[in-house]
């Protein structure tokens, strides 16, 4: 197992989505191992600032524009969804809508209310770039969650 610096990761992941696609494109990266989703919508250089304890945003070095961010504990937050809070989303062929699941994140911890903003910022950008329905399926499965092919299932 090799150990990376931040820097040293966001460079690996930059140069695997250039050599896949050429120039730059906005993507998402689910993370199994990592119980994480990243995502990038910029190739410029950034730095992190945590929000909290499941949203971290990629910050533009120049401009301090999100480059992208990371969703981590993606299994605890649909944990929790499925074990009976009064919150639902929908989930379609292991696909679900990034902004459910920030509202799940929101629902599940009341305190968390002071991070509406960031979480409808990176929701919007998301959206802008195509990237608010995210496929999750090997996380969904770790998670304890099924679905359906071609059916929808609302956990």
């Amino acid at each position: 197992m090799t150990v990376m610096t931040d820097k040293e990761y966001a460079d690996t992941i930059l140069e695997m989505a250039s050599q896949v696609q050429g120039e730059f494109a906005p993507f998402a990266f689910p993370n199994e191992e990592g119980d994480c989703i990243e995502f990038f919508v910029s190739p410029k250089d950034y730095y992190a600032k945590r929000v909290d304890d499941y949203l971290t945003l990629y910050l533009e070095e120049k401009t301090g524009d999100v480059a992208g961010f990371v969703i981590k504990n993606i299994t605890w937050i649909l944990d929790n969804v499925s074990s009976g809070m009064d919150c639902s989303f929908v989930i379609r062929d292991g696909e679900m809508c990034l902004e459910a699941m920030f509202a799940a994140m929101v629902w599940s911890d009341e305190r968390r209310i002071t991070f509406v903003r960031e979480y409808r910022r990176v929701a919007n950008l998301a959206k802008s770039h195509h990237l608010d329905k995210i496929r999750i399926p090997s996380i969904l499965e770790k998670a304890g969650i099924t679905t359906m092919t071609q059916e929808a299932v609302s956990v």
